[in-house]
């Protein structure tokens, strides 16, 4: 009888576009195995590659001709055939498909000749919907999704936004979060008949009055705190008031978090005064979800996020969490977190510039028959990396991103929903 050859190795021209990967079910037999194997495939690639160096492990589950599905370990990682030799002597159990990819973050480098589908998503708005771009003011070549409007208990005057920092780039208190972000602004200059547009031949004084000038137009909020530069923050004797201070540079590097994530305080006037009004009024349009109705990711969870490039799109949560590091998370990092894909929905969950972006949880009720999304839905997860393959796209727990800013001593989190 014929050996099952369990390692294959995929072709960069991404050979293997014919199968369907799908999102495991909860139940399904493999994953007991998994859970106990995927630390094990982690020793042996971080054994053959660099400790800074990115990779990804996830099971998912390959769609064949009958209704089973077929397990499989999809692992990617630069110049994989370094892995081949300690691969084969490992109990991979299940096939095993290796890729030349590697997670990315999803604020990474909008591609600049692929405008956004919706134009308004990039463009300055008075009260910006979610989903929009937004990004820091100093970072010309990355943009994110503005994730949600939020109330913090410690600062109860405040109207606030959750997105994500460039992985590449700590975020000190006070920078500007610009909306939309320099580089979706810089796009539009490219097309647009623009006074302010900047060429190839112009001084370097020219630029920096350029910059001043879209740091003054194009302001939106300042960052408060974030996962690449925690704060601690300190009420005052009135109570009601919040200074965040520096902690030390050993705190900092214990207190690092495994999250992703940026809080700013909305500095657009007309921002405050309508989401404070409308937050007021608790009007359907404008409503707060208490902070109970967060949830954390689930096995098989119909989720939908709203993002700056691909906007609406709905996807399926896999069972196993995957394991993978990103190219700047720093030495010997190992996240954990669930993937989604898109079948059966179609398209690609996340691309770049959808870094941010919340994901809300559905019932199966609340998705109709043409794919449109009936309900809100719960928030469960915030967007922050894809597979370059475009296969999956990692979602972290919005528990857990909340958990981490209550810790850094903001108080309760609760989302304020701003629909379009």
């Amino acid at each position: 009888m014929k050996p099952i050859k369990l390692l294959h190795y995929i072709p960069e021209d991404l050979a293997e576009s014919e199968d369907t990967y799908v999102a495991l079910p909860g139940h399904h037999w493999c994953i007991p195995l998994a859970e106990t194997t995927i630390s094990k495939i982690a020793d042996v690639i971080e054994s053959c590659i660099s400790p800074r160096e990115p990779y990804e492990i996830s099971i998912v589950g390959l769609k064949t001709s009958g209704p089973a599905l077929m397990p499989v370990w999809l692992i990617g990682t630069e110049r994989p055939d370094r892995l081949h030799e300690a691969l084969l002597k490992t109990d991979l159990i299940f096939k095993t498909r290796v890729r030349q990819c590697y997670p990315a973050s999803l604020s990474n480098n909008v591609d600049r000749n692929t405008n956004c589908s919706d134009v308004s998503m990039i463009k300055q708005v008075d009260v910006p919907c979610i989903g929009t771009s937004c990004g820091a003011i100093m970072d010309d070549r990355h943009t994110a999704s503005l994730g949600a409007y939020i109330a913090l208990s410690s600062l109860p005057r405040k109207i606030c936004i959750l997105t994500v920092p460039p992985t590449h780039l700590p975020l000190p208190q006070g920078t500007i979060i610009s909306q939309p972000s320099i580089a979706d602004r810089e796009q539009q200059h490219l097309t647009e008949d623009d006074p302010n547009r900047v060429v190839l031949n112009v001084n370097a004084e020219q630029v920096a009055a350029i910059r001043q000038e879209q740091e003054k137009t194009f302001e939106f909020a300042r960052v408060i705190a974030s996962s690449t530069f925690p704060l601690k923050a300190t009420t005052d004797t009135a109570g009601d008031r919040v200074a965040p201070t520096s902690t030390s540079i050993d705190e900092t590097i214990i207190s690092h978090s495994s999250c992703t994530w940026a809080l700013a305080e909305v500095t657009r006037c007309t921002t405050i005064q309508t989401v404070s009004e409308k937050k007021r009024k608790m009007t359907p349009t404008f409503k707060t979800l208490k902070p109970t109705t967060v949830c954390d990711p689930e096995p098989e969870m119909i989720v939908s996020k709203q993002g700056r490039t691909t906007q609406r799109t709905i996807g399926t949560v896999n069972a196993v969490k995957s394991l993978y590091r990103l190219p700047r998370d720093g030495l010997g990092v190992r996240r954990r977190d669930y993937v989604v894909l898109s079948h059966p929905w179609g398209g690609v969950f996340g691309l770049p510039g959808d870094a941010g972006a919340i994901v809300m949880a559905h019932t199966p009720k609340e998705i109709g028959d043409n794919k449109q999304i009936r309900e809100v839905g719960k928030p469960c997860g915030m967007v922050v990396a894809a597979s370059t393959s475009q296969h999956m796209t990692y979602i972290q727990s919005l528990v857990d991103v909340t958990t981490d800013i209550e810790n850094q001593g903001f108080g309760t989190v609760t989302i304020i929903k701003v629909n379009r």
